[in-house]
């Protein structure tokens, strides 16, 4: 069986993960960023050491779990996702699962689920202050709790979860480094200090700059401090980037890989900062084809960006602004589209000018034409292998 492994978020892959599911016309693999820190995912991170952002990683896994369309799955699939704002109140989700499904089953993932949080529970009796639950996902709980009891080592945590469902595909992260931040610098001198920031939006500037500082740094000095900075702040911040090592896992899938795709997504605070991490193990793989799956809307992180953009943007991030490394040899773009310059103008003279091959077809749902068509992405993808 051929090898795809894809670039994901936490939300662009709901779709796809169904329709492969259906048939499994290739083994998959899905490469995550792990700097997420926006609310609870925040807290819990800072209040456990080392341990990095487990949301976009437990949202691939319900997907999957949903996919599989039976009533088990998806019982755990809405624990995982259910906020809570007690310890207790993880416990006792995890007890009203229906009558008609008790089984050995069941009970052996019941019980390593309690296991897990019970390891939270025991790690926040260490610690003089306690954490503040609120609205915080079970899943997250869970995963954290998988941490503490697999020596700190946020893959083989990940493995063990995924184990617990007998999941058919795989999550990885793209690095284990802990004590990192993402951050961002934007065309109007704002400082973004932090992943959540990204995400909002709520800035003026297109993001020019992408990059991770320590954790520890950034909280250190209040040259640090997100908003508006002078020239001279940026250029002093600029110094402190880093790169995170690479993940041996991650390396290993890229190594094997037949097909690299590269999904759609919110770009800067989840895409881009994986492919800056392994853009040198892009490069080196020998996939036959790396495909780029265009987004139909756009997020917060690029308000104003055209699809030629992203390809533009998504270059830089791998180091190879004029593709020089065929990190893209395909675009898939959704046509027909109310945008008619998506075909004649920037990105179709984009890709002929990177002798990237622009592949236009109906990848959005037809009844919900903001939402991707799995099936049509996975078609294509079956068709390059």
């Amino acid at each position: 069986m051929k090898n795809v492994v894809a670039f994901s978020g936490g939300r662009g892959s709901e779709t796809f993960l169904k329709s492969w599911n259906l048939k499994k016309p290739f083994h998959l693999d899905l490469l995550i960023n792990p700097y997420d820190d926006g609310l609870s995912t925040g807290r819990i991170r800072d209040y456990v050491p080392g341990f990095l952002g487990p949301s976009d990683f437990r949202k691939n896994l319900v997907h999957f779990l949903y996919s599989n369309g039976n009533s088990m799955d998806s019982f755990f699939a809405s624990v995982l996702e259910t906020r809570i704002n007690s310890l207790h109140e993880a416990e006792e989700v995890l007890s009203k699962f229906p009558s008609d499904l008790y089984d050995d089953t069941l009970q052996f993932r019941t019980e390593r689920l309690l296991a897990a949080l019970g390891a939270f529970e025991k790690y926040e009796s260490t610690r003089t202050e306690k954490f503040d639950y609120t609205d915080c996902a079970t899943g997250n709980l869970v995963l954290a709790g998988l941490y503490l009891s697999q020596d700190c080592d946020f893959q083989k945590a990940l493995t063990e979860l995924l184990g617990v469902f007998n999941s058919k595909v795989g999550l990885e992260t793209v690095s284990n480094q802990n004590n990192v931040s993402l951050v961002a610098m934007t065309s109007n001198s704002e400082f973004l200090g932090r992943e959540h920031f990204i995400v909002n939006g709520l800035y003026t500037g297109a993001i020019t700059h992408l990059g991770f500082i320590p954790t520890s740094t950034l909280l250190s000095s209040d040259l640090f401090d997100s908003g508006i900075r002078s020239q001279q702040d940026l250029n002093r911040i600029l110094k402190y980037f880093i790169q995170p090592s690479s993940s041996l896992s991650a390396r290993q899938k890229l190594m094997n890989a037949d097909l690299l795709c590269y999904l759609p997504g919110t770009q800067n605070s989840s895409l881009f900062p994986s492919y800056k991490i392994l853009s040198e193990n892009i490069f080196s793989s020998k996939a036959q084809a790396k495909v780029l799956v265009m987004n139909l809307t756009r997020d917060h992180d690029m308000a104003n960006w055209k699809r030629s953009d992203i390809l533009l943007n998504a270059l830089i991030h791998f180091g190879d602004q004029h593709n020089q490394r065929r990190s893209i040899t395909h675009v898939l773009l959704n046509t027909p589209s109310n945008d008619a310059s998506l075909l004649d103008g920037p990105i179709g003279e984009m890709c002929n000018k990177f002798k990237i091959e622009l592949v236009a077809k109906q990848i959005s749902n037809i009844s919900a034409p903001s939402i991707h068509s799995g099936e049509a992405i996975i078609e294509t993808l079956v068709d390059l292998l």
